[in-house]
């Protein structure tokens, strides 16, 4: 590692150790607990003789597949007291949410509860402002931001978004709304008329928030990486002790690895079903679904397409789930028997899943 970058890494340990998160420097990354790594690059941005901007980008890997990226600007009359302004911003609004709702720690972050897409969730966000002249109850923008998140179709799971609005002479220079390291269209049209600060001179207002709640499926697709080949039987407890249910675990193992064998037979000719049929392990009559309707399904589709399109898994890791898919195993094997691709109609899966007042233990 370059000398710089190792002084940043060793700035970013000391910060992870002032929000008492534990980290050892390991090559070009921090590992944390729960087997979680963390980096950061500075990049110079443009500046003038007086004043020296830039650019502290955070990365941190919760588990595979899933990294949580957000960027601070400092600036300075030098660059070192530029790159602490960008330390000090990232501690400010970054750090205390990933501290509270990644490691459970006492910070100081606002948490509450809102319902989101008919789904309870846990949102931890922490602001940080420019002037130092608001409190969090005063800044009546932080209303809209609320009733943003409580209108949306945020996916159950682990989510982060960021919010950054500065203005210059009561004209906004940056206006950004993020959702998962994406600009999110939604977010930008609903925030576009929240009552901003509108003041001369400088001003800006930074929102990281984390959401939680509901059944994650990014953390189910890393525990079946993780047991890559184990039976079902194994990784089911391991889901509910995530917080699954009995019949949310067996949907995960269901509907995770149909999404991603299907996106490894993408480039075959072979018809898939739009259809499943879902029964309880009763042994009663079974209910056909369509599985776009099927949140896991729909969830898992989108995290296979990111993962296969940002190659943010490796070729294993995507095979590990993708291999416990039972189409992918009947595709492999009609072919090896001298079928064409093109003439394959797979029928629609059918998936046993325990009744739904089965409680998580």
């Amino acid at each position: 590692m370059h000398h710089t970058a190792h002084s940043h890494h060793a700035m970013l340990q000391g910060l992870l150790r002032e929000h008492g998160i534990p980290s050892q420097i390991q090559g070009d990354w921090l590992k944390l607990p729960q087997g979680m790594t963390c980096r950061v690059s500075v990049s110079n941005l443009e500046s003038t003789p007086s004043v020296t901007a830039v650019q502290l980008d955070f990365q941190l890997e919760l588990w595979a597949g899933q990294i949580i990226v957000d960027s601070c600007h400092g600036v300075g009359s030098t660059r070192d007291e530029a790159v602490r302004s960008a330390f000090n911003l990232l501690s400010q609004s970054t750090l205390p949410p990933l501290s509270v709702s990644l490691f459970g720690l006492h910070r100081p972050a606002i948490r509450k509860t809102i319902e989101v897409d008919g789904v309870e969730r846990t949102v931890t966000w922490s602001i940080s402002s420019v002037p130092l002249s608001q409190t969090e109850t005063s800044r009546p923008w932080l209303q809209a931001f609320e009733a943003t998140l409580s209108r949306s179709t945020i996916p159950t799971g682990l989510h982060w978004v960021r919010v950054t609005h500065i203005q210059l002479d009561r004209n906004p220079i940056v206006w950004e709304v993020l959702l998962d390291n994406k600009p999110w269209e939604f977010g930008q049209e609903s925030l576009h008329d929240a009552p901003w600060p509108s003041r001369d001179g400088y001003a800006s207002e930074r929102l990281f928030a984390m959401l939680q709640g509901g059944v994650d499926v990014s953390r189910a697709v890393a525990r079946m990486i993780e047991a890559a080949g184990a039976p079902d039987k194994d990784i089911q407890p391991v889901l509910m002790a995530d917080g699954a249910t009995a019949r949310e675990a067996q949907a995960l193992l269901a509907f995770v690895p149909l999404a991603f064998g299907r996106m490894v037979l993408q480039s075959l000719p072979v018809h898939f079903s739009e259809t499943a049929l879902v029964r309880n392990d009763r042994g009663q009559q079974g209910t056909e679904i369509l599985l776009s309707d099927d949140p896991i399904f729909a969830r898992a589709q989108d995290l296979a397409a990111d993962a296969w399109q940002a190659t943010t898994f490796t070729q294993d890791e995507f095979l590990a789930v993708a291999m416990r898919s039972a189409e992918v195993h009947a595709v492999n094997q009609a072919i090896e028997q001298g079928a064409q691709a093109c003439d394959l109609i797979v029928s629609p899966p059918t998936i046993t899943l325990s009744p739904d007042d089965t409680a998580s233990p």
